[in-house]
């Protein structure tokens, strides 16, 4: 490996060093804060708004922009379970409903069906999306294998 070529990844190895050390206190300061009291949003500690930390870390995971070793360590806090990744599962259980009540009455589920006054047809695309990409958890395929609409775009590829 050329000089250059190893220059640049010790350059690398530096910074993102400095950003998981600038992450993993934030971690630290939700974790010592929650041994009395539990964290919402508008939660300061030590003169750090570690609620709104907490809140940035979820849309990180919502963008699908977090690592899977950084997920797994804001498990260790009961807020990030609780608030954060529970309401995500409700969240998303109640698309799922809806699109399986949807089908018990109707056709197939299209890009555009509201149904309740929720665009489930989008909801659906992203679900189709990201098993594409191979980013949809394997609890949440089973379940989507269920639904006829599904199986039925499953069999046109």
């Amino acid at each position: 490996m050329s000089e250059d070529k190893l220059t640049y990844l010790k350059q690398l190895n530096t910074f993102v060093d400095r950003i998981l050390d600038k992450w993993t206190p934030w971690l630290e300061l939700c974790k010592d804060y929650e041994k009395n009291d539990l964290i919402v949003y508008s939660t300061i500690y030590k003169d750090k708004p570690i609620g709104t930390w907490l809140s940035q870390q979820l849309t990180s995971y919502k963008q699908k922009k977090m690592s899977d070793d950084r997920f797994q360590r804001l498990k260790q806090i009961n807020a990030w379970n609780d608030k954060f990744i529970n309401k995500l599962q409700i969240k998303w259980n109640k698309k799922y409903n809806l699109c399986a009540e949807f089908e018990k009455t109707n056709t197939l589920i299209k890009g555009t069906v509201n149904y309740k006054n929720e665009p489930i047809g989008s909801w659906f695309q992203e679900q189709r999306k990201s098993h594409n990409k191979g980013k949809l958890k394997e609890d949440r395929l089973k379940k989507l294998k269920q639904l006829k609409t599904w199986a039925h775009r499953s069999r046109k590829k």
